[in-house]
């Protein structure tokens, strides 16, 4: 009876260890079959002769990382404008062949970073169907500035018989950047500007102007539409006043019409300070420009000054 137990033990090892070795065995041949399709199709894209050329040079089918060298990395562009690149299709095989509808054509399947919808697009597509032995045809590829940011997009030559090769672009989206910077220290952009103590000499207004200059550190060309006072207040014994955007007590900057400013150039203005009384007085600011979305923290700033009351002698 033991022999039999012993036995029937034995059996089951062997049965428990053919099932493992049969799974694993499984689990290689799919991956050694993956392996072997994802070579099939890299070789069916080698083996295909039609290459693409970007600045006189053979783009690498597959490209991952975009390169300037051959036109698959846009220029810099600013937000509104667009860049666009040639590339060349020329067909090195034996015989005709013929594209598929569209001949060209890109999404974001394979791209990766910040892609929004018409990023890039195909500005003109091959002039012809057809390709013959030994023949070029070329295609352009745009890219328009939207969301600043790195873009990137995958353009796909799409071939009749199924031969379809892709190869990545991309580009960089710049925003304008406007800083204000007090004249005196142009460099050190003002985020927070404590003026001081002044002292309060009489019932009138009391004005003072401080010269401040806007500018544009981006390589991109901003047309300023105006300076906003977010919030401005006055704080006098322990009461609070807060003013409205179009009151000119505290601080205030004069209406600045609508500016260009190109790179590294410079809009010279006041923030001027005037009071009736004494107290605290602080206010925010925010530079507006066309482009909404270079309205970020380095385009505000905070200004402030105690306003002290006269001591009689």
């Amino acid at each position: 009876m033991i022999t039999v137990l012993l036995s029937l033990l034995v059996a089951t090892c062997r049965a428990q260890t053919s099932i493992s070795d049969a799974t694993a065995i499984a689990a290689a041949a799919a991956a050694a079959a993956a392996a072997a399709a994802a070579a099939a199709e890299k070789d069916k894209l080698q083996a295909t002769h039609m290459v693409v050329l970007g600045n006189n040079r053979e783009v690498p089918k597959m490209e991952i990382y975009p390169s300037p060298i051959d036109f698959t990395m846009m220029e810099e562009v600013c937000v509104g404008e667009t860049t666009k690149r040639k590339f060349y299709i020329k067909n090195n095989n034996d015989k005709t062949a013929s594209f598929a509808i569209p001949p060209v054509k890109i999404d974001s399947f394979k791209a990766f970073g910040n892609v929004e919808d018409g990023d890039f697009y195909v500005s003109r597509q091959v002039s012809q169907q057809n390709i013959a032995r030994d023949d070029s045809l070329d295609f352009e590829v745009a890219m328009k500035a939207g969301i600043p940011g790195d873009k990137y997009g995958t353009v796909t030559v799409a071939m009749k018989d199924g031969s379809d090769f892709w190869f990545n672009v991309g580009g960089r989206v710049l925003r304008p950047k406007v800083e204000i910077h007090k004249t005196s220290k142009v460099g050190r952009p003002i985020t927070t500007l404590d003026l001081g103590d002044v002292t309060y000499e009489s019932s009138s207004f009391y004005t003072e102007a401080t010269n401040v200059v806007l500018l544009n550190l981006a390589n991109c060309a901003a047309q300023v539409t105006g300076i906003k006072k977010i919030e401005s207040y006055r704080n006098h014994n322990g009461v609070e006043h807060k003013f409205g955007d179009s009151e000119e007590l505290g601080f205030y900057v004069p209406p600045i019409e609508g500016k260009s400013v190109s790179y590294y150039s410079r809009i010279f203005t006041t923030v001027e300070f005037v009071t009736n009384g004494p107290g605290r007085y602080e206010a925010s600011f925010e530079i507006l420009t066309t482009d909404p979305t270079s309205r970020n923290r380095s385009t505000q700033w905070h200004m402030s000054r105690v306003h002290l009351p006269h001591s009689p002698r």
